[in-house]
């Protein structure tokens, strides 16, 4: 499209996402919405040229939408209307980010519009069995971001959504599960074994993962395991003819680091699409696959969908997803994904092992191939945070994750919260297990496909 003769300057929203978009003839700025301020950073901020080279599509409606097409799979992220008040947007008060000339730290003021965020763009609460509280008092006592920190840490705890991690420059990021993963577990064990700092507690938690994948590598029969994906893509095929796949991310296949997000995300799928290639001819003729995907904390809806094309036989309806609460909510849309192009699986028996640390993308993935069918879930209920994390900061430089929007079953099933329930219960990754180097997960699952 040629967005230079399109009439499109002017204000535009997404309002389920608390985000404004003013497109200018040179630059085009994103501004976050809360409450009536209008939050900017430099970040934040784009010349008209970059903008328009970022997959931006304008529908029948004449609604804006950023669609991502790369390798057949179609991301689309939130759509903008033009804004009916324009004058009204140009009243609310612009707060910079620390980075730019006229910042003032008001910590009273930030966490207000902290938890006006929540309260108005987060759709979980009840779902989570929480009841938002009402905004502390004695703002004004807030006179440092470490202090606002706390304080925000304070009131999101309870709600437990393992998105909502808060960070500030080199202060320990704070994050916030319904269930322990296998990372809280490691980390706990380091405390209780007296390991004080923080950098040596993570060693520890690394160590610990690095010996978990190897004792699952130890099932593979000598010299039979293949890598790729940067680290994060595992397979062999057991001396029972059943194929493993480990799959320990959604993210961060081809090793690159870019600064653009979109280009970072079509090399990681181009990485993850070569792998896919190569594992599906080597595991074509196994008498199923086992998919381990229980140290996966999630990543980039792409990836998941990526994945699971290789398993269709047809188009196929797997989500649907939905927006915003109340006035807010957006219409529902449904996703359909069309086989990989090349060699696909659609018939081969799938075994799906998922833990608590299970995560976002990853349960994605799992969400698309109950749809596909002919796959049976082992492990443990997973984390349930299936929506995309919608990235807020407020001025001084804290940033957070909102929950604001609902993946759907075809069935309408909402796993928010809940997490997704398996049909064969096995726990992950206990010391015991750790200790004798075994993985009953794994020896399970083969079984089953062994024995029926």
């Amino acid at each position: 499209m040629n967005w230079r003769t399109a009439s499109i300057e002017g204000i535009w929203e997404a309002p389920a996402y608390g985000r404004l978009m003013h497109i200018q003839p040179q630059q085009v700025c994103f501004y976050d919405v809360v409450g009536n301020h209008l939050l900017t950073r430099p970040d934040l901020q784009l010349s008209r040229l970059d903008w328009e080279q970022q997959h931006w599509q304008q529908d029948g409606l004449g609604r804006l939408r950023r669609i991502d097409d790369f390798l057949g799979v179609n991301y689309r992220y939130e759509i903008y209307n033009r804004a009916t008040n324009q004058q009204a947007w140009q009243k609310l008060r612009i707060l910079p980010g620390r980075e730019q000339a006229g910042y003032l730290f008001q910590g009273g003021l930030e966490l207000r519009l902290f938890w006006q965020s929540f309260a108005r763009y987060y759709i979980a609460f009840e779902r989570r069995g929480v009841t938002w509280p009402e905004l502390p008092q004695h703002l004004a006592d807030i006179q440092h971001p470490a202090q606002l920190l706390e304080q925000c840490a304070q009131l999101i705890a309870p709600v437990r959504d393992a998105h909502i991690q808060l960070c500030l420059d080199d202060y320990p990021d704070r994050d916030f599960v319904a269930r322990p993963t296998i990372w809280d577990s490691f980390l706990q064990q380091a405390q209780q074994a007296g390991i004080k700092a923080h950098e040596a507690q993570w060693d520890h938690v690394f160590a610990q993962t690095d010996t978990l994948l190897k004792i699952k590598l130890s099932y593979a029969p000598e010299g039979q395991i293949c890598q790729a994906g940067n680290g994060n893509l595992h397979w062999f095929i057991s001396k029972e003819n059943i194929g493993v796949v480990i799959i320990d991310a959604m993210e961060d296949f081809s090793g690159e680091e870019l600064d653009d997000e979109s280009a970072q995300i079509r090399a990681d799928m181009q990485a993850l699409d070569t792998a896919l290639q190569q594992i599906v001819s080597d595991l074509q003729h196994c008498r199923g696959i086992v998919l381990d995907l229980r140290s996966n904390p999630g990543g980039y809806d792409q990836h998941s969908q990526l994945i699971a094309k290789r398993f269709l036989a047809s188009p196929t309806s797997v989500y649907k997803k939905q927006a915003g609460l109340g006035a807010l909510q957006t219409e529902t849309e449904c996703y359909q994904l069309t086989p990989a192009s090349g060699l696909t699986l659609p018939r081969m028996p799938l075994l799906v092992l998922q833990s608590a640390s299970t995560m976002s993308a990853a349960e994605l993935l799992i969400l698309m191939l109950k749809a596909r069918g002919n796959v049976i879930l082992a492990g443990e209920t997973s984390q349930g945070v299936l929506s995309d994390v919608l990235e807020k900061r407020l001025p001084c430089g804290l940033e957070y994750g909102i929950s604001n929007e609902r993946y759907l079953s075809m069935q309408d099933e909402w796993f928010e919260a809940t997490g997704i329930d398996v049909e064969q219960r096995i726990d992950y990754a206990q010391p015991a297990h750790l200790r004798a180097g075994v993985d009953p997960g794994l020896e399970q699952a083969i079984a089953l496909f062994q024995h029926g």
